[in-house]
């Protein structure tokens, strides 16, 4: 087989694939060393290091003890064992400290080593993915409201059971990540870009007031005023959006188009209260859900009817009481925060 020599100057992680190829293959290592040099290597990779040794290691102990069946080369290691034990307690009258180094057959060997150049692969790509800095922690609401106000005088007001992060903070760039739904009032500020991430949705604005959440695997965002444009995470869809318009991006469905809204229905939680025209039980129940960290279960039939009206949004009990009436039954709590629905017999 032809040995293939096409590597791109300057490349260190081709030459080093290359090396660890030919490590399996029983290259001496002096010509390895040299061929680094040539590569432009100037300091030794440490996982190659740990590999070669382990490799040596195995070898030596082939050539210690001959494998002819898995049968004999125990018997072997038993005897080797109960003499080393024998002469050191004759010695010392102590058992002495051992350390087993395990035999393999040189085809089972080649077998291991791939497998472990796979691992090694795989866990330098892990590092790589996670070399970014740890997302900071801004704010959690846990069960009521939080406002934050941000350093460059920017407010975010989050609803109960909601997070904020901080990604990025350049001259150049504010970067953010929410889970939940918070109310954004952004500072303009000239030459700066800001952004949130939410799900599989981000927001980019430049000065701006909207409602941004993310829940049931949905990102929506609710432009009050100024301008944003709303995008995929992937940045392979987007849509610029004007006040009084909407869009949602659904994991698999991507990006919709923009639609009118109701302010007062989208800022309620706000004052407490949850708004709604027309609009789907499940979507009231994961409103509930969301804002008072609970578990609502309800039949197929209840959960597809349509709704209008208002409920306060005081407590998970008192909410659902409410609800309950209008729906002709009651919730009944089935666990510590987990209620299910009942109609009235």
């Amino acid at each position: 087989m032809t040995q293939n020599n096409h590597i791109p100057p300057g490349d260190p992680d081709a030459f080093l694939a290359k090396e660890y190829g030919e490590m399996l293959s029983g290259r001496k290592r002096s010509d390895r060393k040299r061929s680094g040099r040539e590569s432009g290597l100037d300091h030794p990779d440490p996982l190659f290091d740990i590999l070669e040794k382990s490799r040596l290691e195995a070898e030596r102990a082939e050539s210690e003890i001959e494998v002819r069946g898995q049968e004999q080369g125990w018997k072997q290691i038993e005897s080797i064992i109960e003499g080393s034990i024998e002469g050191s307690i004759e010695e010392s009258g102590k058992f002495p400290r051992m350390r087993l180094v395990p035999v393999i057959p040189a085809k089972q060997w080649r077998w291991l080593a791939a497998a472990v150049v796979i691992l090694a692969m795989a866990t330098l790509f892990l590092l790589l993915r996670t070399s970014d800095p740890e997302l900071q922690l801004l704010a959690a609401s846990g069960d009521t409201r939080s406002t934050i106000t941000l350093a460059d005088g920017s407010t975010v007001i989050l609803r109960p059971h909601s997070t904020l992060h901080q990604i990025a903070w350049t001259e150049s760039e504010h970067a953010y990540a929410l889970t939940g739904e918070a109310l954004f009032e952004v500072v303009p500020v000239a030459d700066r870009t800001f952004t949130v991430e939410a799900g599989p949705g981000r927001v980019v604005v430049t000065g701006t007031r909207f409602n941004l959440n993310y829940r049931s695997q949905e990102t929506r965002v609710y432009l009050l005023d100024g301008a944003i444009r709303f995008e995929t995470i992937d940045r392979r869809q987007e849509v610029l959006l004007v006040p009084g318009t909407a869009a949602v991006i659904d994991e698999q469905d991507g990006l919709s188009e923009p639609y009118g809204f109701e302010p007062e229905e989208v800022t309620a939680w706000m004052r407490s209260r949850l708004f709604f025209r027309d609009r789907p039980v499940s979507s009231i129940f994961a409103e509930l859900e969301h804002h008072f960290n609970i578990t609502v279960e309800a039949p197929t039939d209840i959960s597809r009817e349509r709704l209008g009206g208002s409920i306060a949004l005081e407590t998970a009990g008192q909410s659902l009481d409410d609800l309950g009436v209008v729906l002709g039954g009651e919730f009944v709590r089935t666990g510590e925060r987990t209620y299910d629905f009942r109609t009235e017999q």
